[in-house]
């Protein structure tokens, strides 16, 4: 379905799954990707996904045939699924084609579904170009790799207390473009 695209990585789409309550909805449909560039430069010590950093790992066709299939049946089950999630690995450091076409697909069956993204960046300045092909879809982006010594705020999900959880406005633009960009750290 898809190839090598040229980004410089393959798409490697590795899993999903269904979780309760992983963000602000009752349900929440987490997809994973295989492959972070800063794993071979500066790994995050004690990252709690370092499974999925190669970008080599084996890819198994029929995962996006699944992933449709339980699309409709979540959808025909009457799941009320509220948020998407990509995580990793690193999903910015993936191909856009696999990233929109996953999206996409989702919101044909959730229309109402709220994008969110995990990312180990650490700023909205270094974010990659990925980031700026998809702002528009993304709700809520969590920035920041874990980090033990950090420890987690009270009462908080993240992980660890350096990472910021984001609401950005539908209409943003990025400020390394030099453009205001519209977000609003929640506590979270």
């Amino acid at each position: 379905m898809f190839a090598f695209d040229g980004s410089g990585d393959w798409p490697v789409f590795y899993g999903f799954d269904v979780v309760f309550k992983e963000c602000f909805a009752p349900m929440a449909i987490r997809l994973h990707f295989s492959g972070c560039k800063k794993a071979f430069l500066n790994p995050c010590p004690h990252c709690h996904n370092d499974e999925l950093w190669d970008f080599r790992l084996p890819q198994n066709a029929a995962i996006f045939r699944d992933y449709r299939k339980k699309l409709h049946l979540w959808k025909m089950s009457g799941l009320e699924i509220g948020e998407l999630i990509y995580q990793g690995g690193e999903p910015l450091d993936q191909s856009i084609s696999v990233l929109k076409y996953l999206y996409n697909l989702t919101k044909r069956y959730f229309p109402q579904i709220k994008f969110i993204v995990f990312t180990g960046y650490e700023c909205f300045e270094s974010l990659p170009s990925t980031f700026l092909k998809m702002e528009n879809d993304i709700d809520y982006i969590k920035l920041g790799p874990y980090q033990e010594s950090s420890p987690k705020k009270e009462n908080s999900k993240l992980a660890s207390g350096n990472q910021r959880l984001y609401k950005l406005n539908k209409n943003c633009l990025s400020e390394s473009i030099g453009h205001e960009l519209k977000r609003e750290e929640i506590f979270f």
